[in-house]
């Protein structure tokens, strides 16, 4: 039996458009359309700036340690998608018994009659 310890990794190339920066276990990802941060330091996985490569290392080739793989390239590769090219959300009402109004006001969304509610709900 091996006492050897395998690591897993994978690399994400960076667009030449797009800054990273890596502080401790924080990314922070700038773009054309903005910027996004996220704190890797709870997934127990490693990090690191390879020139124009973001490698992701875990120790371990267990089923856990292929999840935090997995998870950790995914965020990274949405923060990259997000500040290059940008996320459209497309979203329909549907009521089944009540009937709902949406109604955008400025900056706000308002909601009537959610499950016969008598108040309104607002989001932002």
């Amino acid at each position: 039996m091996s006492t050897k310890l395998e690591s897993l990794e994978e690399r994400i190339q960076i667009p030449d458009d797009v800054k990273v920066s890596l502080e401790d276990f924080r990314l922070k990802v700038t773009g054309k359309l903005g910027s996004n941060e996220y704190d890797f330091s709870h997934m127990g996985i490693g990090l690191f700036l390879d020139g124009k490569e973001i490698v992701v290392k875990v120790l371990g080739n267990k089923r856990r340690s292929k999840a935090m793989l997995g998870t950790a390239v995914s965020i990274i590769k949405n923060m990259l998608t997000g500040v290059t090219k940008g996320f459209t959300y497309k979203m329909k009402v549907v009521a089944s018994h009540f009937p709902i109004s949406v109604k955008v006001s400025g900056d706000e969304v308002i909601i009537e009659n959610f499950l016969g509610e008598r108040y309104k709900r607002r989001a932002k």
